[in-house]
């Protein structure tokens, strides 16, 4: 069976001028709107009523002066509103037509025609009384000013010759318009430059929002059968502008493919969201206007989850597989999250030739597209709030990927090091930098430390430890010290941490206790805070040991138990793994 177009019928398009209501025009009224044709025809109906008289028998009538115009046919006028009334027109229009080319209208009938001609000067006159009434009510009663005179404004296609590439085209370029209905020359103006070139429409894209069916629908090229490419047939190359809903592929007659649904959702990019690491959540709070919508609040977060998926920018694709929590859903407000694992593949910079789309950025990009079974409610829903604000927060624990210095130099994180060199003293750096969260506008860093070879208490360690540094005593005096050790409870080591800022050192942390045990195990933890509001500012942070681990006063005590009653001692234990926990924003 022979498929038929769909479509209803064809008709051309209006220009404005075209679309202009006549009800406007103040001379659309006419007080009289008689013209030649029905003065022929009233002429005509009313000579059947006047009595005709021959010249012998003047008392007799004998028929009446119908003949004398259009003739005596007996029949009814019809009305002037009817197709009957304007096809009689049409006819005894191009009746005279013909008459006055050929010469062969009668004398009497030239003489009447060139008498209704002339009332035509009258007519107009007659209908011109309504627009000047308007322009005496307007001008004299209200006396409301005329606006100024405005130039002319048209649209010019500039077409270059097949072998140009391109044109300049100058600001003030006069251009020939012809004359205008008066016969007056129209010269027109360039208003701006124009560099004229060889440019075509490439692609036709159409969206369909259908709310009675709940329908998004798209083509990403209009000009086709199906809205993806498929040539449309020779007898019927018409295509829909505006997309078409499912109901217009029903019929087995229809030509159309169904279209695919409409790619909706809302992207957001930001430096933060470049995480290549460690387990990674990332919040988006959307703070919208407050309005009298309430679709959005009768959405389950549910209904949220399971219909907004998530994609993030990666090195060769899209990252997809995500799990997205609706954390929040108010009136006002609309908090998204979900977590990255430590497995997940890095989250990097967009890049346009891999990743294809059209984003104007070189931040990575968090996409978050509209599907499932209530996709339309989700967008219609979304549709109707006005955003006021965008907050991106980002948690990342476990990051490895650091760069570690003592005064010595460089550290490999990877393996145990000392992070106050061999031999700690006073004073004494350990640098910590992190580019990926030192390029971010970050809020808070928590530190955390895992120590090495350390005995059950540092204290019982430093018992024989009863000098300070520096300190100058005699065998006699040593062997009579009964004191306790210097180091009095395990959080006797004590370090300041500072942040390097534009170049500036400042002091974040004050003594922090070396040695904090917690299950066991000793520690090192504090937290750092930003102190700029910009990304990228921060460059370093510095751990500064407030004592000396004691080393240097170990070969003094060793020589002065060698020389009195022996003491077994221990040095200070090293460090093994390190662990950076960051919250940015």
């Amino acid at each position: 069976m022979k498929k038929t177009d769909t479509f209803s019928h064809y008709r051309e398009g209006k220009s404005q001028m075209q679309r202009f209501l006549a009800e406007l025009d103040p001379g659309n009224l006419e007080l009289h709107d008689f013209d030649l044709f029905d003065w022929l025809l009233f002429a005509n109906n009313f000579a059947r009523h006047v009595n005709y008289f021959h010249k012998d028998d003047p008392a007799t009538p004998r028929g009446n002066w119908g003949n004398f115009f259009l003739g005596d046919d007996d029949y009814t006028v019809p009305r002037r509103e009817s197709v009957e009334y304007k096809q009689m027109k049409k006819q005894v229009t191009d009746l005279i037509s013909r008459f006055e080319q050929d010469s062969n209208l009668t004398p009497h009938l030239t003489l009447f025609v060139c008498f209704l001609k002339l009332l035509d000067f009258s007519k107009k006159a007659f209908n011109n009384l309504t627009k000047r009434h308007l322009d005496f009510y307007y001008n004299e009663i209200l006396q409301i000013e005329k606006n100024d005179a405005r130039s002319d404004k048209v649209y010019i296609i500039f077409e270059l010759a097949k072998k140009a590439l391109q044109e300049r085209i100058p600001d003030g370029t006069l251009l020939d318009g012809d004359k205008d209905a008066n016969g007056k020359k129209r010269i027109y103006r360039t208003e701006e430059e124009l560099m004229a070139n060889q440019a075509k429409v490439v692609e036709l894209k159409s969206f369909l929002n259908d709310a009675e069916k709940r329908e998004l629908k798209m083509a990403p090229k209009a000009n086709t059968a199906d809205g993806l490419g498929e040539k449309l047939p020779e007898e019927s190359n018409y295509w829909w502008p505006f997309g078409y809903n499912a109901d217009e592929t029903a019929s087995e007659k229809s030509i159309y493919k169904e279209l695919p649904k409409a790619k909706l959702g809302f992207s957001v990019a930001s430096s933060l969201f470049d995480l290549k690491e460690g387990e990674r959540t990332v919040t988006v709070a959307i703070t919208f206007a407050k309005n009298a919508a309430q679709k959005l609040q009768n959405l389950s977060n549910t209904d949220i989850e399971n219909n907004i998926r998530v994609f993030c920018s990666g090195e060769k694709e899209w990252l997809s597989g995500i799990a997205l929590h609706c954390m929040k859903n108010q009136e006002d407000r609309l908090e998204l999250s979900f977590t990255l694992s430590k497995d997940f593949p890095a989250v990097v910079p967009y890049n346009k030739q891999l990743l294809a789309e059209t984003f104007r950025t070189a931040f990575p990009v968090i996409r978050f597209m509209i599907e499932g079974q209530k996709y339309y409610d989700v967008y219609e829903a979304l549709s109707e709030k006005l955003i006021k604000n965008i907050e991106v927060s980002v948690d990342v624990k476990g990051v490895k990927s650091i760069q570690l210095e003592n005064d010595n130099g460089a550290l490999n994180s990877e393996k145990p090091y000392f992070p106050f060199t061999a031999q700690p003293v006073t004073g004494s750096n350990f640098y910590i930098k992190c580019s990926e969260m030192f390029s971010k506008k970050w809020r808070k860093a928590d530190i955390t430390i895992n120590w090495k070879n350390v005995p059950d208490s540092i204290k019982e360690l430093y018992n024989g430890y009863v000098i300070q540094p520096n300190q100058n005593i005699s065998l006699k005096d040593f062997e009579a010290l009964k004191g306790p050790s210097v180091v009095g409870s395990d959080a006797y080591f004590k370090a300041d941490a500072a942040l390097l800022d534009k170049e500036n050192w400042y002091t974040t942390a004050h003594d922090i206790a070396l040695f904090d045990k917690a299950d066991g195990v000793y520690k090192t933890r504090f937290s750092v805070n930003s102190i700029s509001s910009e990304a990228g500012t921060s460059e370093a942070l510095r751990v500064t040991l407030k004592q000396s681990f004691l080393q240097d006063v170990y070969p003094k005590l060793y020589t002065l138990a060698l020389s009195s009653n022996p003491l077994e001692k221990s040095l200070s234990p090293t460090n093994r793994t390190f662990r950076l926990q960051k919250t940015s924003s």
